[in-house]
């Protein structure tokens, strides 16, 4: 599956041109991140004519808020979407959270999972000193995209750490990263700091690229 994000411009100038393009390199499946004007009714058809399938879709919250939810619910039904994804979460966080925990019965009722894009804002304290990510993770019941879990890991979380974080056994996230293939690289460390030849250097392990 391809997030349409990496392919914004291209979305937006020609939705049809762009899935074209999509299916021919391989992809079987995209996310949205926007509807580049389009109806419903017009993307699913274009998805039908390239033999693509819709992995989720990023719905501000303006359009998950009560007097609308119900139209968007039956707009990503005609798409065939079953992963709403929130990109941002703007506004008071408290307000956010009631939102989250008011709508998220609903979406579950028609058949959808709600999930929380994250961005490096979520894990930064706000001005209350509070830090985002960790409300959501305590306070509701979101699904997290695969990105969070990799950044938990490279701030130094334990297999052990997350599963107690998001009530889990420790097996349910290794099993996850192995499928996910998210497994640590190898770095290795001069003890000596390459000021003469070092008979013990050493590796550690890290989440970060090679």
């Amino acid at each position: 599956s391809i997030q349409l994000s990496n392919v914004y411009d291209m979305f937006e100038a020609d939705p049809d041109a762009t899935l074209k393009k999509v299916a021919e390199i391989g992809y079987k499946c995209v996310e949205f991140c926007s509807f580049a004007g389009k109806t419903m009714e017009e993307l699913k058809a274009m998805l039908d004519k390239y033999g693509l399938k819709v992995t989720g879709a990023h719905i501000p919250t303006f359009m998950l808020k009560d007097d609308v939810l119900e139209q968007t619910i039956a707009d990503m039904k005609i798409l065939g979407n079953k992963n709403i994804v929130i990109p941002c979460i703007g506004g008071k966080l408290d307000d956010a959270i009631a939102l989250i925990n008011r709508i998220q019965p609903i979406i579950e009722a028609n058949g959808m999972s709600l999930h929380l894009h994250n961005h490096s804002g979520e894990f930064a304290p706000n001005a209350d000193g509070i830090v985002p990510y960790d409300e959501f993770i305590t306070r509701t019941n979101l699904n997290f995209q695969v990105d969070i879990l990799y950044a938990a890991k490279k701030m130094g979380f334990s297999d052990k750490a997350v599963a107690s974080l998001w009530q889990k056994d420790e097996s349910d996230i290794f099993d996850f990263r192995c499928r996910e293939k998210m497994f640590p690289v190898y770095k290795m460390i001069d003890t000596c700091s390459s000021e003469f030849e070092s008979y013990v250097p050493y590796f550690y392990s890290t989440y970060e690229e090679e």
